[in-house]
């Protein structure tokens, strides 16, 4: 692709969602440390989350392509969809002709064995549960409320150091 647009949701929140101070912060420094130079854009989407699950993919994907998106990426739970990918029909495949392409992932882990990251389909083995770690924004917020650093396979210690911080200032 020509590049990322880096576009997070900021405006109220639920009570245990991460603050947009944070979310920017976070953003800023994929894009300074590690995204390539003159490849990303970054805006905020001053809206709020709705919490609509499938209903609010399709409104935020809507919205990116009225910024100018070619693509737009849904996880296996966006914003309450649940386990999404589980069932082929979503909402997507009731709106063929979005004029965005919608691309999909099912649940990513973390093979200790390979030390890579797989997403989890019928088309990867699944590994034995004791080999396989799974990635969970609910497991990321208990540590950061218990001080608990992610290890650097979970999430980058730059973002979980800021993160740690940002809640202690409070």
């Amino acid at each position: 692709c020509d590049g990322l647009f880096i576009h997070p949701v900021v405006g109220k929140k639920k009570t245990g969602d991460y603050h947009s101070n944070i979310i920017i912060e976070s953003y800023e420094i994929m894009q300074n440390d590690f995204y390539p130079d003159n490849k990303t854009v970054f805006g905020v989407f001053a809206t709020y989350s709705r919490y609509a699950g499938e209903r609010e993919a399709l409104f935020t994907a809507l919205c990116r392509k009225n910024y100018g998106c070619s693509h737009f990426i849904v996880g296996r739970d966006h914003t309450g969809v649940g386990n999404r990918n589980k069932s082929s029909d979503n909402i997507f495949t009731h709106f063929p002709d979005l004029g965005i392409e919608i691309i999909t992932f099912n649940q990513v882990y973390y093979s200790k064995i390979n030390k890579s990251y797989f997403e989890e389909s019928n088309k990867n083995p699944i590994e034995k549960n004791n080999e396989k770690l799974t990635i969970s924004g609910t497991k990321a917020r208990n540590m950061f409320n218990n001080k608990i650093i992610p290890p650097s396979w979970y999430m980058r210690p730059e973002i979980s150091s800021m993160i740690i911080e940002s809640l202690q200032a409070k």
